[in-house]
């Protein structure tokens, strides 16, 4: 059932490129500001976005493709996320952060239904007006509205984060596992670990909620059997669970 982790393996993939962003290009006034980057990034559906953390963190590319949330599972947490000129575009009530390592025997499902409610809620928000390019920066003010866009990232945008993708559209299409991988890796090359494609297998076998009760205290059956697989893998090893976890990172 265990296997090594996924994230840390380089892709190629049809991302998207500054050239795909809706209609404004990055101001050259930002590269003293914010080193250019090659962006990772690739459209799930229409206002859903798959990348990795350097995207993520890069303020030029989420002005450039109007992202307005942001859901991060990582192994830490990114002081930037919580900088003035990061939250002018993403505040606060806009972002989400999951911890988690990219590691087999990692739970994603503990949190996949608050995941999966942050992207719906996030979705259903009204267009905001498009914020200014940087509050240090002059722009000339703007009448231009943009839809709510989500991206979720993790490390490389392969394994955690297209987890939780896949679990999403699982969800709101109520579509089986194979299909919703296989649209998923048309799209960008994602690669779950062997331990979150069993954690996904729960998820559709559990309809979608993995919890008996709305408090999430008392699992469904076919997660509680997962949870005593995985209790018994970390105690043969002498693990906790909670290796690799850092605090926060700049």
């Amino acid at each position: 059932m265990m296997a090594s982790a996924s994230d840390a393996t380089p892709q190629s993939t049809p991302e998207l490129t500054a050239a795909d962003a809706d209609s404004h290009a990055a101001p050259t006034s930002w590269s003293h500001l914010y080193p250019p980057i090659q962006p990772s990034i690739s459209q799930i559906e229409e206002f859903l976005f798959l990348g990795d953390v350097d995207t993520a963190l890069h303020i030029p590319t989420i002005w450039q493709f109007n992202i307005t949330s942001v859901l991060s599972i990582l192994d830490a947490r990114y002081l930037r996320f919580t900088r003035t000129d990061y939250q002018l575009l993403v505040p606060s009530e806009r972002y989400l952060y999951i911890i988690g390592v990219d590691a087999p025997y990692q739970d994603l499902l503990a949190s996949m239904s608050t995941a999966c409610d942050f992207i719906d809620a996030q979705l259903a928000l009204p267009p905001i007006p498009k914020p200014p390019m940087h509050p240090f920066v002059k722009s000339e003010p703007t009448q231009e509205t943009i839809p709510p866009r989500v991206l979720v990232h993790c490390e490389k945008g392969i394994s955690r984060s297209a987890t939780v993708v896949i679990a999403y559209l699982m969800r709101k299409h109520k579509r089986p596992l194979d299909q919703v991988l296989k649209e998923v890796k048309q799209k960008r090359r994602v690669r779950p670990n062997s331990g979150f494609i069993a954690q996904l297998k729960v998820w559709e076998e559990t309809g979608y909620q993995v919890w008996e009760d709305d408090e999430m205290t008392v699992p469904k059956e076919p997660y509680r059997v997962l949870l005593e697989r995985r209790a018994a893998y970390l105690k043969e090893r002498g693990l906790t669970g909670n290796e690799h976890i850092i605090e926060s990172l700049l």
